[in-house]
């Protein structure tokens, strides 16, 4: 895969993190544990097919694509 193709892969893959972290905080207000249960699964499920089967392999090729490592380290 051309670089042009990964970065815009990884760009994206990493755009749903925030839709899938309010998707999970509307999952914590079910009240049913085990339903919720499900949904929380389900969504986990989600989260690990992007990281394992898009950005994962994406990176393997692309290491400068890494989003963990392009992030700015916090100051203390």
């Amino acid at each position: 895969m051309d670089a042009a193709t990964a970065q815009k892969l990884i760009a994206l893959a990493i755009s749903i993190d925030k839709t899938i972290g309010a998707i999970l905080d509307e999952v914590e207000n079910i009240s049913d544990d085990q339903e919720r249960t499900c949904y929380k699964r389900a969504i986990e499920d989600i989260m690990g097919y992007i990281a394992r089967d898009l950005i994962f392999p994406i990176v393997d090729q692309h290491p400068q694509l890494d989003p963990d490592k392009s992030r700015l380290p916090r100051s203390a």
